[in-house]
């Protein structure tokens, strides 16, 4: 019920769907350290219900590509926290988190697809298919593996942009996603 009340907030973005995902596209090169940096720092402020920093690192990172970051940010737009709430933002980056077929955002992207109502099925889909063309991997770069750690079965997905052998530098994706 909570989620078709989020839906219905949303109501009035349906008009301004063409411009909720605006980016300022541009590219930035930075040590790959610095990159992974960035995630640790959007999970401690997370942690420390630090929400408002949280989302604000959340989006950067979501931006760049970092599917963990992009279902931590449609967890945050479901919930409100650090932002209103939106069901359809939410919508739109767990399926760009669900693109790299990690179980845990399939299965959370399959729970709350069904409580979409009808009339926002449409502007929610095309949304998040606008936010895979912006945000997915093709569009950043960012691929994503399951790995793990030697002497363990427990795999874990591991996102990283191409890293330059040489530099040890990434070319990473600079955006900005606006928070309502």
């Amino acid at each position: 019920m909570q989620f078709v009340i989020r839906f219905a907030l949303a109501a009035g973005l349906v008009a301004a769907l063409a411009g909720v995902a605006n980016a300022r596209d541009g590219w930035q090169t930075m040590d790959f350290r610095d990159w992974r940096y960035m995630m640790k720092d959007a999970h401690a402020a997370y942690e420390r219900e630090d929400y408002g920093r949280a989302f604000g690192l959340y989006a950067r990172n979501a931006c760049l590509g970092d599917k963990s970051s992009q279902f931590a940010l449609g967890t945050m737009f479901l919930l409100g926290q650090g932002t209103p709430p939106d069901g359809m933002r939410a919508f739109a980056w767990y399926t760009v988190a669900a693109e790299s077929r990690d179980p845990a955002y399939v299965k959370a992207l399959r729970r709350i697809e069904p409580l979409i109502p009808a009339e926002y099925r449409s502007a929610s889909e095309e949304l998040a298919a606008d936010y895979v063309a912006r945000f997915g991997s093709k569009a950043t770069g960012v691929f994503c593996e399951r790995r793990a750690e030697a002497g363990t079965r427990i795999a874990e997905l591991e996102c990283k942009p191409p890293i330059d052998p040489n530099t040890a530098k990434v070319e990473v994706r600079i955006c900005a996603v606006p928070a309502d």
